[in-house]
């Protein structure tokens, strides 16, 4: 979409949705907000940077010290290109994984918090 003055002057879908269905896009194609919101989480965080808020070579220890002491050697660049392998689930013990809609983002932190658990590189 295109807008100028807060109304729309042009909208139009591109691509496809589903490529082993070739389903064209349409404008009110449903997409899972994980998928879409990494882009703008990242330039919130270079916006931060660019004004001095945070540096993107800092370990997250720095912001979150309560947490595992094995978080110390990543730092928010890490973050940023997605290179810990932190998966869609959580390990639980012996009983396999847990999927991370089972959880709030808050009780996922919680949960790496309590238990621990290495994030690998």
């Amino acid at each position: 979409m295109v807008a100028k003055n807060e109304k729309a002057i042009y909208d139009n879908a591109f691509g496809k949705s589903n490529l082993e269905l070739n389903t064209p896009m349409q404008l009110n194609t449903v997409f899972q907000i994980g998928l879409i919101t990494k882009q703008f989480t990242a330039v919130s965080i270079l916006m931060l940077a660019e004004q001095g808020k945070l540096n993107i070579k800092d370990n997250i220890e720095k912001y979150f010290p309560e947490y595992a002491s094995n978080w110390k050697d990543i730092t928010i660049y890490h973050l940023l290109n997605h290179t810990l392998r932190i998966k869609n689930s959580t390990p639980v013990g012996g009983k396999g994984f847990v999927s991370r809609t089972d959880m709030t983002s808050t009780e996922l932190i919680a949960y790496f918090k309590i238990k621990n658990i290495f994030l690998w590189f």
